[in-house]
């Protein structure tokens, strides 16, 4: 599902008209990089790794 799914849903549950308009380049436009999906950040994992833990709760 994607955020438009969402809201039409939503919006014959609620009875509501919200609308959604979908901006697709806001992240490229303020970080100068192309954005990524969970699915690829899950897929590469490896890749997302912050480093060692270690735990603190003695």
């Amino acid at each position: 599902m994607i955020m438009s799914d969402f809201i039409k849903i939503g919006n014959e549950v609620t009875g509501n008209q919200v609308t959604y308009k979908q901006i697709t380049d806001d992240f490229k436009r303020l970080t100068g990089q192309d954005s990524v999906t969970v699915k690829y950040m899950l897929q590469h994992a490896n890749e997302y790794q912050v480093g060692e833990r270690h735990s603190k709760d003695n």
